[in-house]
């Protein structure tokens, strides 16, 4: 059952991919400005949805005035920050009760992201589509 599994798995990572590609379409033939990142989630309790990162430096956390909301509780009020570094967009822990991972693995410091990096802050896991 294993493999059945792994092929959900993929297919929802897929379909993320499709949406995140899609929401991109969209942004480039409107006049908003483009956001510096979309964060699709992909596990968690707004799994699903798409998050744009709109400004650099942009604080992760469950408030609403956090500049990327994740409205879960296992996310701290402030938990994590995305930022452009001098190898592009980076994420680093604040410090979070529930801790950030990247691609499944415990961080800390700061963590360099490419297109389609899977960052947890608690329970919630965001697929990360960066914009150029």
């Amino acid at each position: 059952m294993a493999g059945d599994e792994d092929e959900v798995r993929r297919d929802d990572t897929t379909e993320a991919l499709l949406t995140a590609d899609l929401r991109l379409a969209e942004f480039l033939k409107g006049d908003p400005p483009l956001p510096h990142a979309l964060l699709l989630v992909v596990s968690g309790d707004q799994r699903g949805e798409i998050l744009t990162m709109d400004n650099s430096p942009a604080i992760v956390g469950r408030v609403a005035d956090a500049d990327v909301m994740i409205d879960d509780t296992t996310v701290s009020r402030r938990h994590a920050i995305l930022r452009h570094g001098p190898d592009g967009l980076e994420v680093e822990d604040l410090g979070s009760s529930n801790g950030t991972t990247m691609n499944g693995n415990p961080m800390t410091g700061s963590f360099h992201l490419i297109d389609g990096d899977l960052v947890g802050f608690g329970s919630a896991t965001v697929l990360v589509k960066r914009i150029a």
